[in-house]
């Protein structure tokens, strides 16, 4: 006669998967962290060689900041983040333009009405000849970014927002009209620079290295 199991047992089976679940928890979440890091490093590195196609189709420069006649113009502030829509011919997936991390609202990235939260960030300071960017290399082209806002700027003036708490675009002078960096990805952040390499920088490093946004 076969032998059923006590719930002692029962519960002494249950307590040990429970143990182990526990001990593999931490690692699967890691795994995933993983992932979802090594699919943002992708998408930052699409709009980093958009950005380069781009420059390649008009004389070598890289997206200005105000945008050119046709563009789509926001009705909600006027908070239109205008550089997506110049790369996103060359990148056909609107997707691209959102970190699989970043916290999203309901409009979506091809919504010009809405503001457009939590995903990525262009340097505007780069809007010029790639041949004058001596810091090619070194200089952030587009980087997570936790939001951008180009609230008090009126009609296409709101064109452009810039990484980090730099001055920049529209605004400039208010804070409130600046971009703050986000380290969602380990406590650093994914960033695509000039030249079109993608790396991964401390939050520290963000903040204390302000020539990783400025032309030199």
């Amino acid at each position: 006669m076969r032998r059923r199991f006590t719930l002692i047992e029962l519960l002494v089976v249950i307590a040990i998967i429970a143990i182990l679940a526990a001990m593999l928890l931490p690692s699967l979440q890691k795994a995933r962290s993983k992932a979802l890091q090594s699919t943002c490093v992708s998408r930052v590195k699409q709009l980093t060689l958009g950005l380069h196609m781009y420059a390649d189709d008009n004389a070598n420069c890289f997206v200005r900041a105000v945008p050119i006649a046709g563009m789509p113009r926001g009705s909600q502030n006027n908070n239109v983040n205008w550089w997506r829509f110049y790369v996103h011919p060359y990148i056909n997936d609107w997707n691209i333009f959102l970190c699989p991390v970043g916290q999203r609202t309901a409009a979506n990235a091809a919504d010009s009405r809405h503001q457009f939260h939590r995903t990525f960030g262009y340097n505007t300071n780069l809007a010029r000849l790639i041949v004058s960017i001596g810091n090619i290399g070194t200089i952030l082209a587009v980087s997570d970014a936790s939001h951008w806002n180009a609230n008090g700027c009126s009609g296409r003036s709101a064109a452009w927002a810039s990484l980090h708490n730099r001055p920049g675009g529209c605004g400039a002078n208010n804070s409130s009209n600046w971009v703050n960096q986000s380290t969602r990805h380990g406590g650093g952040t994914n960033v695509g620079y000039g030249d079109g390499h993608v790396g991964w920088v401390s939050a520290w490093q963000i903040h204390n290295t302000p020539t990783m946004f400025t032309v030199q």
